[in-house]
């Protein structure tokens, strides 16, 4: 198997993986976890915003924490996720 071939498996398994994680994570906000991500958000910038109130990606998080996800998240999760095994097959 050339080298090349291998770096496109791991690529492509990679992808997978990172498309599994997307779905998780957006079923967990959607079933419930979406109410208390500004507070988490908050707990995990609180000792940097009392170092900088002002730092510029401790309060980028903050604003985004506030904005609800669309489903955007979870059909490119999904995207993500089963493009590898369509083009495991196309491949092998």
């Amino acid at each position: 198997m050339s080298n090349v071939r291998r770096l496109f498996i791991i690529t492509v398994i990679a992808k997978g993986l990172l498309g599994l994680t997307q779905l998780l994570t957006s079923a967990a906000l959607y079933f419930g976890g979406l109410e208390k991500l500004p507070s988490i958000a908050q707990w995990l910038v609180q000792r940097e915003l009392s170092e900088d109130p002002n730092d510029f990606l401790a309060t980028r998080i903050l604003s985004l924490a506030n904005i609800a996800p669309s489903s955007d998240v979870f059909l490119h999760g999904l995207f993500r996720t089963a493009w590898p095994a369509m083009s495991r097959s196309t491949y092998t």
